[in-house]
């Protein structure tokens, strides 16, 4: 900073002062004196040389200071006197002619000379001002920069300059173009376009090249400067380096994705392992069970009905080691959604009401969609529950299932025409039936919502809504 206030201070040597006063003297009196002396051969009277000698002494005190044009003006009063006063050609001074003209030629050039005085001084005062002013726009941690209302560049700080490797001609107009990324700038000019129509602060990333050829992100700023018509007239703006802040932001997402992933690995080890204890264990001995009855089927006479009635369990029981098998193999595997998401959910419930007696009406709302795989296997497990508890204790007639599309998520509903019952709406009063308190943890695994409406002899109906995008983690 001293050297740009330095800067401001003209020399003030002691010989280059009174040389400078001495020559304006000695050419401000021969040019009074030689004024004086044309008017006297042109016939001119004293009022009209008067007033050229008080111009000529104005003029001198625009450029000198007040004691060179004291100096002068005594010159001039004692030509005038000379020259216009009687006896002429003399220089005895009485005459108050003579007063007045020394009086007001030297307070012409008192004042003249204070104003001058007081501008310069004013105007160092606002070029000191400016170049602080620059000197702190230099120095701050920032790239700093104005634009015309188009967009074009009007200034660079000199930390922008140096980080680009541009030059102040370089960059102005659109020169700076060639400092931030290609893929960057096209994006930046779409968007800023519409901040410029509009006036609205801008506030965008984009990369920025440095001298070294290296490219970092920068956080950029701008805020309008507006007339008192309220027309734009410039635009200043600021750059940042973000880039360390999005490299620390990129290490905290590959953290996070290594935890979600090894939080998988854990999750899949022990859906094997119960796969393996239930292969082991409770399939192996419903196998078994389910042998024996086949067995069994093949041996019994009776009545038709009563060969009827073990057929059906029968097939129930095959059925049922059949949907053991395939929760086995779905904790062996991640979740896979089916091709025909609709055609799934209707033959699970065509599935859970066949020899039942029950009439299904199903129907599907809007455009069907695909959805992620845990989706699928949350509404068709709530699906397949919420038939299987109609069928065990709602004493219907009728199962109405509706699968909906809408532009958020899924909606089941699965509705009956049967006894219905009081809901618990902290599900704790359903006395070991662990059907309803099932589905809400299976809904609660994806962040749907499940919600039941029901009263006794009016019917009951489940609704299941569930999101398209799925948060992953522990569900809040």
């Amino acid at each position: 900073m001293a050297s740009t206030i330095d800067r401001l201070r003209p020399a003030r040597g002691t010989a280059g002062t009174f040389r400078r006063s001495a020559t304006q003297v000695v050419l401000g009196g021969i040019g009074v004196a030689g004024l004086a002396y044309v008017c006297y051969r042109l016939g001119l009277d004293v009022a009209t040389t008067a007033l050229l000698d008080l111009i000529a002494i104005v003029l001198l005190s625009l450029g000198g200071n007040f004691a060179s044009s004291a100096v002068v003006a005594v010159v001039a009063t004692l030509c005038l006197h000379y020259f216009f006063t009687s006896p002429l050609l003399s220089m005895q001074m009485g005459d108050l002619r003579d007063l007045v003209a020394l009086v007001a030629f030297l307070t012409t050039a008192l004042v003249v000379t204070r104003l001058l005085s007081r501008v310069r001084q004013s105007l160092r005062e606002v070029q000191l001002a400016n170049d602080r002013l620059q000197l702190a726009i230099d120095t701050i941690p920032a790239l700093v920069w104005t634009t015309l209302p188009d967009g074009s560049s009007e200034f660079n700080n000199q930390r922008w300059l140096e980080y680009t490797g541009l030059t102040r001609e370089a960059a102005r107009e659109w020169g700076y173009k060639s400092a931030i990324h290609p893929e960057d700038f096209e994006r930046l000019r779409a968007k800023w376009a519409a901040s410029f129509a509009s006036g609205e602060p801008i506030e965008d990333e984009a990369r920025l090249r440095r001298a070294d050829g290296e490219l970092r992100w920068f956080l950029h700023r701008a805020v309008p400067l507006r007339e008192e018509s309220g027309r734009i007239a410039t635009w200043y703006g600021t750059s940042t380096d973000i880039e360390d802040l999005k490299r620390a932001g990129r290490a905290v997402r590959r953290a996070r994705q290594r935890a979600l992933e090894a939080r998988f690995a854990a999750v899949m080890d022990e859906r094997t392992r119960l796969a393996r204890e239930m292969h082991d264990t409770l399939l192996q001995g419903f196998t078994g069970v389910a042998l024996q009855l086949v067995a069994a089927a093949t041996r019994v006479t009776g009545p038709p009905e009563a060969i009827a009635g073990l057929g059906d369990v029968v097939s129930l029981a095959q059925k049922t080691l059949e949907d053991a098998r395939r929760a086995v193999w779905d904790l062996r595997q991640p979740a896979s959604a089916s091709a025909d998401f609709p055609a799934a959910a209707r033959t699970v419930a065509e599935d859970g009401i066949r020899s039942t007696g029950l009439t299904l009406d199903y129907g599907i709302g809007g455009a069907p969609r695909p959805v992620e795989p845990d989706v699928e296997a949350v509404v068709l497990r709530v699906l397949q529950e919420a038939i299987a508890n109609i069928v065990k204790h709602a004493a219907a007639r009728t199962v109405g299932v509706r699968l909906s599309f809408g532009s958020r998520g899924v909606r089941l509903s699965v509705s009956d025409d049967g006894r219905g019952f009081v809901v618990d709406p902290d599900f704790r009063t359903y006395g070991g039936h662990w059907g309803l308190l099932g589905m809400r943890e299976r809904a609660s695994q994806v962040h749907a919502t499940l919600r039941i409406r029901s009263n006794p002899e009016e019917g009951t109906e489940i609704v299941l809504l569930v999101p398209y995008a799925i948060r992953r983690g522990s569900p809040g």
